[in-house]
């Protein structure tokens, strides 16, 4: 387990606003198909907001952390870690932040390059470039603003504060929101710097990570199975150097983190006996960390412990389940696999069809969250 005393304290610092130039600030911009108008309050008096953001799986030092803008795909601030402990403080200047439009995603990446190295059980060891590429999805233009206008700590409000760890865990929701957009056809690849999103991404992505931390909530849910998968595959490439996570898999270069995790989210196929023989002992790493307030943070109370009580043998079951995620009232449920389905409380599924054969069942959950399994061979649906 990494040694993460000196980090907390350095995180539990109150964020510091690191400019005292008093000046009124009102920015005002031209309207936009993707959001209102852009203001700050004249009450917004500071030139510049510090950030302070950890990064890691273990403690992660020396890799290139910034500040996106996903509709643009522009770097909008670097951060950097001057104490080597992997924190990386932002200097944000303010202008900036009042000109991002309403709809506007902003998210924190972190990428680790040939210079980067990550702290396992209090031993450093070097990182590939590109091995570690981590996002953390931030709140939408519109409450970034609304933030400023009443404080000058962007980082002490809640809906930042929980969002501001760069980690295993915040790159597992992020990886399974875009996972989902992938199969719906709105996204080609994971987002990086450079790689501007299409607008209906930015009202997507927000609504499916919400729904990911919904279903997280429910610790028999296939979702938090394969949200801790993903989190193991991810100790195993970072810590041990696991690239071969599947036995069928398109992607295995060290310097492609993010489609090499996002195969696993994707993927319903079986995993590599390598990566299997290592899962009681990932199982055990990642519910250590589960238990550390540097990771817990970033988590709704109770679901890491939710998430501790997935067992190994569960995660490892979860390579094989296509995973659904489903917003009421903006997603409808379709069936398209036998393994099992999950249905919101908020659905009332009366037929269902696979491959154009139409089965015939009635089925209301009683739960908030239950599974629909289909035998295709009986066109039974069976209630669990």
């Amino acid at each position: 387990m990494p040694a993460f005393g000196s980090m907390r304290q350095t995180i539990g610092k109150s964020l510091l606003n690191t400019a005292f130039l008093v000046l009124p600030l009102l920015y005002s911009g031209c309207g936009s198909p993707l959001g209102g108008v852009n203001t700050v309050s004249e009450g917004a008096v500071a030139a510049k907001n510090q950030l302070n953001v950890p990064v890691a799986d273990g403690v992660i030092r020396n890799a290139q952390v910034s500040i996106v803008n996903a509709r643009t795909g522009q770097v909008l601030f670097r951060g950097v870690d001057p104490d080597n402990d992997g924190t990386y403080a932002f200097d944000m200047e303010r202008t900036t932040l009042a000109g991002i439009l309403d709809a506007d995603l902003l998210y924190l990446y972190a990428e680790s390059t040939a210079q980067s190295s990550v702290d396992v059980n209090g031993a450093v060891q070097g990182l590939n470039a590109g091995q570690v590429r981590f996002k953390s999805f931030l709140p939408n233009g519109a409450v970034i603003k609304s933030i400023l206008n009443v404080s000058d700590d962007l980082g002490a409000d809640p809906r930042v504060n929980k969002k501001r760890a760069v980690t295993h865990f915040s790159n597992a929701k992020s990886l399974l929101a875009e996972s989902k957009l992938i199969k719906d056809g709105v996204l080609t690849q994971p987002l990086r710097p450079g790689r501007a999103a299409p607008a209906n991404v930015l009202t997507a992505l927000p609504n499916q990570t919400a729904a990911v931390e919904t279903a997280l909530a429910d610790p028999t849910s296939n979702l938090t199975k394969k949200f801790k998968l993903i989190s193991m595959a991810t100790k195993a490439l970072v810590e041990d150097g696991v690239t071969t996570i599947l036995q069928n898999q398109n992607t295995s270069s060290v310097s492609e983190g993010d489609s090499l995790l996002l195969e696993v989210a994707n993927n319903t196929g079986a995993l590599n006996p390598v990566f299997q023989a290592k899962l009681a002992d990932l199982n055990q790493r990642i519910n250590n960390d589960l238990q550390d307030s540097l990771f817990t943070s970033s988590f709704d109370a109770g679901l890491n412990n939710n998430i501790q009580t997935v067992t190994s043998e569960e995660a490892a079951a979860a390579a094989s389940s296509d995973v659904s995620i489903f917003i009421p009232g903006v997603d409808a449920p379709t069936i398209d696999a036998t393994t099992g389905f999950e249905v919101p409380k908020s659905y009332l599924v009366r037929s269902a069809e696979i491959n154009g054969q139409t089965l015939g069942f009635n089925f209301t959950p009683t739960k908030k969250r239950s599974r629909l399994n289909i035998d295709c061979q009986t066109n039974q649906g069976v209630c669990q």
